[in-house]
């Protein structure tokens, strides 16, 4: 097997070839109404655009297609323009399109210390935090929830992704605490939920031909009822133990389960500061990071404005160039 070119290795002027996966499909028109296809090529090192001047109807999402590429330079940015593609009907080697976070063990060493912080600032308010967090990660719990994606999109959608995507959010979080006066109490629900809501991403999804996919069981259940049985799960598990400090511990599990309940909420309005806020913090994250890694990637078309985004709806202005 030839060695393989990683897409985002690439430079301006460079020709390559390769067999990479394809995430997406979309039919666009030039100006004279000319069809193109714009494809997002993804391997191990990331996800491009790629413009084919032509159409190949066989060519769908999910292929794995052996192309020939060329870097062209388009407004001092590298524009991927393909001069072949086909369906690949060799083998190929998985591992090579697997994207990983590219910051993976800074964000593990991130996790643990926030971890380690929580757990001391649960001992201090005699909260069961502590076991909380032992109980629901344990350590073969932390070891896969270290690896699972949390989206079906290209932000999150990678080796490493449900912790990104948990970093984010937990920063997030402590800022909005401190910007809306969040009690001690308020703020400890409110961190341990956010570094927990996204746990249940293990049953939801698997990592399959370099694309994060839903599996039956997170498609049956999903986050939302996941988090809940995980939660009450560690609850029993903490109150048939010896470690139960007093009566208001449940009301600690209590308080963290509807935090995490209303973080997937799309259908009410959560009731309590730390579950607002969690709410909120996913929601910034969420849609931000769809959109910046859409403007990242495209190329800047039409009077500073990029390509019209089918995901978010929108076009994005990115400069003030016509």
């Amino acid at each position: 097997m030839t060695e393989h070119s990683f897409l985002l290795q690439q430079k301006i002027g460079d020709q390559f070839s390769g067999v990479y996966y394809v995430s997406n499909v979309s039919i666009k028109k030039t100006k004279s109404q000319s069809e193109y296809t714009e494809f997002t090529l993804k391997d191990r090192s990331g996800t491009v655009f790629a413009k084919f001047w032509s159409v190949d109807p066989s060519i769908t999402k999910g292929s794995y297609v052996s192309a020939a590429i060329n870097v062209d330079d388009y407004q001092g940015k590298p524009s991927f323009i393909i001069r072949n593609i086909a369906i690949n009907s060799k083998e190929i080697d998985e591992s090579l399109y697997v994207p990983v976070a590219e910051n993976l063990e800074e964000l593990k060493s991130s996790f643990e210390s926030h971890l380690k912080h929580l757990s001391e600032d649960g001992d201090k308010n005699s909260s069961p935090v502590r076991e909380i967090l032992e109980i629901v990660l344990s350590p073969a719990v932390k070891a896969e929830f270290l690896k699972v994606p949390s989206s079906l999109g290209v932000f999150y959608g990678k080796v490493g992704g449900a912790l990104e995507n948990t970093m984010n959010v937990y920063q997030i979080c402590l800022t909005l605490g401190k910007v809306y006066g969040l009690s001690e109490d308020e703020n400890l629900v409110l961190r341990t939920a956010a570094l927990l809501s996204l746990v249940p991403s293990i049953e939801s999804y698997k990592m399959n031909n370099c694309a994060a996919e839903i599996t039956k069981t997170g498609l049956l259940l999903g986050n939302r009822t996941l988090g809940i049985l995980r939660t009450f799960e560690a609850w029993k598990t903490y109150r048939d133990s010896d470690s139960v400090k007093k009566a208001s511990d449940k009301e600690w599990f209590l308080r963290i389960l509807h935090a995490m309940n209303s973080a997937e909420a799309t259908d009410s309005i959560p009731a309590t500061k730390e579950a607002i806020l969690l709410n909120m913090a996913k929601q910034l994250d969420s849609r931000t990071v769809e959109m910046l890694d859409y403007i990242g990637r495209e190329e800047c078309f039409e009077n500073g404005f990029t390509t019209y985004d089918c995901l978010n709806k929108r076009k994005y202005y990115v400069s003030s160039k016509a």
